[in-house]
Formats: structure tokens, sequence, C-alpha cells
């Protein structure tokens, strides 16, 4: 069970070549029950002031840049480990793991550090955003030779389905 999490992102990121480079791990943690899960990154802040504008001008010309290192940490809902069949928990943490795979993806944890005046304008689950999750799901599928899905909205029925009967 330990290392089932990590054997399932091996297969995740096999959908998401840009990410081969970056150190991932992947676990079982005690999470609220309103989360299935969540990436967390060390996001690097570096302030650069203008001298020249500030000493000749008076104004302070502040330039903020945002970088984050090759480190994650993806956390998985302690209780997707109670749900018995292990296919369908397999299935179920995988749509997890690639849901947070694709914010690492995107640099959402970018978007999420800035203030909030800045990124109100920027949502980060929009409708592209589930149906790239289920293209990917479907490439991760392909490994364990099951069909693929074809609606965004079933699969969202089906995984809500079964994160009811573990209370999540």
């Amino acid at each position: 069970m330990k290392n089932e999490c990590r054997d399932w992102l091996q297969e995740c990121i096999k959908a998401f070549p840009k990410l081969k480079k970056y150190s991932i791990i992947c676990s079982y943690k005690r999470i609220s029950s309103k989360s299935l899960g969540r990436v967390k990154g060390i996001v690097q802040t570096q302030r650069t002031i203008d001298p020249e504008s500030l000493l000749l001008e008076g104004e302070a010309k502040i330039r903020i840049k945002r970088k984050t290192t090759s480190n994650f940490n993806i956390e998985i809902n302690m209780n997707l480990e109670k749900i018995e069949n292990p296919m369908l928990r397999k299935q179920a943490v995988k749509y997890v793991i690639i849901h947070e795979l694709l914010h690492i993806e995107n640099k959402d944890l970018l978007t999420l550090s800035k203030n909030y005046k800045k990124r109100k304008n920027k949502k980060i689950h929009k409708k592209d955003f589930h149906n790239a999750v289920l293209e990917k799901f479907n490439i991760a599928r392909e490994h364990d030779k099951l069909p693929s899905i074809k609606n965004v909205v079933h699969m969202e029925l089906a995984m809500n389905t079964i994160f009811s009967k573990v209370k999540i």
C-alpha cells in the first residue's frame, strides 16, 4: 500500500512528457475531507528595485519574479485507501494524481502564490481543464488496457459517486 501511490505516479507521468525532468513524490496524507489531493512546491520570490527611479524620480519600481523549484509533493487524501476494490482505487487515485500533475504542468502554483487582485482574473478550473484531465486520464488508462472514457460529465459523476462512498 505504501508504494502504490509512487507506482501509479510513474504510470501517470507517462502522459506528461514535460514533467519527466521534475522530482515528484506522491503519498497518502491526512487531508481535509473536502479535498481529494493537493500539490506542494516551493515558490521562490525575488524582488528587484530600480534604484535610479527611486533616487531620481522618488518612485520605487519594484519587479517581482516568482519561480518554482523542480521538487513537488503530491498528497492524496488518506480516505481513498478505504476503497476496497484495488482496480477501482487505482483508477480513483490516478484521477487525482493526473489532476494534480496538470496543475504542475500549467504552473498553477505560481498563479496561486500571487496576491488576490492579480490571480482572480485567471481561473484555474475551466472547462478546458476538465477536458485535459480526461485526455490525460485516458492516456493513463491505455497502460492498464482499459477502454477510454469519452464524456467528461460521465467521468465526473462516476468519480463523485466513488468519493461519496468513502465520505470525501
